[in-house]
């Protein structure tokens, strides 16, 4: 489908095309799945601002990093590193 026309449809909040889900779609996404409009555009937008890269960043970069180098810290005092493949060879 051509993509301006899909973007003229899809952006009219629902005066040209209402979408439809199955019942069991409005189960598991709950009233989310149902909302149309400027109450869709909100949610939306919150949801995509809740996972933005920038905002995980803010929120998990310090405990990733933190797991991170508590690794590396535990790697060091081992007393060697081993090499499976040159033991294989001996076998």
């Amino acid at each position: 489908m051509d993509p301006e026309l899909t973007k003229f449809l899809l952006s009219n909040d629902e005066k040209l095309v209402q979408g439809y889900y199955p019942k069991v779609f409005s189960r598991i996404q709950g009233p989310a799945l149902t909302l149309q409009g400027a109450s869709h555009c909100a949610l939306h937008e919150l949801a995509n601002l809740s996972v933005s890269s920038s905002t995980v960043q803010k929120l998990h970069v310090e405990t990733v990093q933190e797991h991170f180098l508590t690794s590396l810290e535990s790697w060091r005092h081992q007393a060697a590193v081993l090499d499976a493949q040159h033991d294989f060879k001996e076998v």
